[in-house]
């Protein structure tokens, strides 16, 4: 389901390395080392969100009674959005609801969905909203606990790690994240649905490149994202989300960015 560069490949990297855009997700609301809260994040990745519920698809996240937001969530953005030195809200741990509402004219912040789920202290989490929202598989929703490597192979190298969230892509079929810099692919035969691990990737200062995503093991291009850079010990994801159907449309498929940390 998934596959990734060698360790001993990597090193071919060290040429110039990956990684920064003009479309990145602004994420970052505080990481602290607080080790009796959980950290969550959320991205809306949803396109058909508003077809799907017959509502608005600008939303309101709460945990439990408290609404962690600021402004309403909309396609293509995230949460937190800015500042600090990661892209974690903290959280009380243990048995959590987690809400996504709409206001209305008639039901004014209103729930539309709802998952339960038992946050660990020390934790982080990220739910990336896809049209499979209500799929009682994780891996459709998209709910992760997400795994830092411990220890982190410190200067010279980054992380980075691939969503494939295109829920309408073709049937049995995959995609690659292919480095124009580096001319590699960097994830291979990824499936809808996918979430890599974080993987190391040499990190080069200034380094600037361009990502594609490609149908797997050929040259056919279904997203671009250009000007890609990323910092020094630092983790990021590339997310591949949209409706091949909505183009030229702004939810249409495309490749987006972002830091975790």
């Amino acid at each position: 389901m998934k596959k990734y560069i060698s360790f001993l490949t990597l090193t071919a990297l060290v040429a110039g390395m990956v990684l920064s855009c003009k479309r990145e997700y602004p994420v970052a609301a505080g990481y602290t080392g607080v080790s009796s809260a959980a950290f969550i994040k959320i991205i809306h990745a949803s396109p058909n969100f508003r077809a799907i519920f017959h509502v608005p698809d600008s939303l309101n996240v709460y945990t439990g009674a408290t609404k962690i937001n600021g402004p309403l969530l909309k396609y293509g953005g995230a949460f937190p959005t800015n500042g600090g030195n990661g892209g974690y809200l903290a959280v009380d741990p243990g048995n959590q609801s987690i809400r996504l509402t709409v206001s209305t004219a008639s039901a004014p912040d209103s729930t539309v969905v709802s998952l339960t789920k038992t946050l660990v202290a020390g934790a982080y989490y990220t739910l990336v909203i896809t049209d499979s929202i209500q799929s009682m598989r994780d891996s459709s929703k998209i709910w992760v606990q997400d795994s830092y490597p411990k220890p982190t192979l410190g200067a010279g190298y980054l992380y980075l790690r691939f969503v494939h969230a295109v829920m309408d892509d073709s049937a049995g079929t995959t995609v690659d994240l292919y480095s124009q810099r580096t001319n590699l692919v960097l994830f291979a035969n990824i499936k809808i649905d996918s979430i890599t691990p974080f993987t190391s990737f040499p990190s080069i200062a200034g380094g600037v490149d361009t990502l594609y995503v490609r149908r797997s093991g050929t040259t056919a291009i279904l997203a671009k994202l250009n000007t890609v850079t990323a910092g020094d010990q630092q983790f990021y994801t590339a997310l591949y989300a949209g409706d091949t159907a909505l183009s030229p449309a702004a939810k249409t498929r495309a490749l987006s960015f972002y830091r975790n940390k």
